[in-house]
């Protein structure tokens, strides 16, 4: 595999917006306000104390609820790293950086263009990195859109 000029820019991109982005992170520089807390103690709560929970955080609406995936997902680098705050984020930080490459992946079939600018503007965006410097439960929705839109679009070819 060649890699062009233009392929070592990109990854020059990623790994340069990784960088920024992880840095302040891995230096223990991630708010942790209300959310986060609530998150980390209910999955402290579903860890140590050994009671799972089966409705996540609460919506803005009264009385509606998320699902716990997010408390699970969550339990995993909690178990592996103690508990740390800081695992917790980097988990977060991969599964944010992990939609924009699925999402480029998709695109990827039509287009491998497009593809590119999609990894391009995804590690340079403000906004992404800003997503990924602190967990949330609604991050996952980018990465659970990019799968949804995956699947339809198999499901669209498989037809043909």
């Amino acid at each position: 595999m060649k890699i062009t000029k233009f392929k070592l820019i990109l990854i020059l991109v990623i790994l340069a917006g990784l960088i920024v982005n992880l840095l302040p992170v891995l230096q223990g520089i991630f708010p942790i306000t209300y959310d986060q807390g609530r998150d980390f103690l209910w999955v402290k709560n579903q860890v140590d104390f050994r009671q799972p929970s089966l409705i996540g955080p609460a919506g803005s609406m009264r009385g509606v609820y998320f699902g716990p995936l997010w408390f699970w997902l969550l339990s995993l680098p909690y178990i592996i790293f103690n508990g740390s705050p800081l695992a917790m984020t980097l988990f977060n930080a991969v599964i944010v950086y992990s939609s924009v490459i699925l999402a480029a992946l998709v695109v990827r079939k039509y287009d491998s263009r497009v593809a590119y600018f999609i990894i391009f503007l995804g590690f340079i965006s403000p906004a992404i990195h800003n997503l990924a410097s602190y967990p949330f439960s609604q991050h996952l929705l980018p990465v659970l859109t990019a799968l949804f839109i995956y699947s339809l679009t198999a499901m669209l070819h498989s037809s043909n």
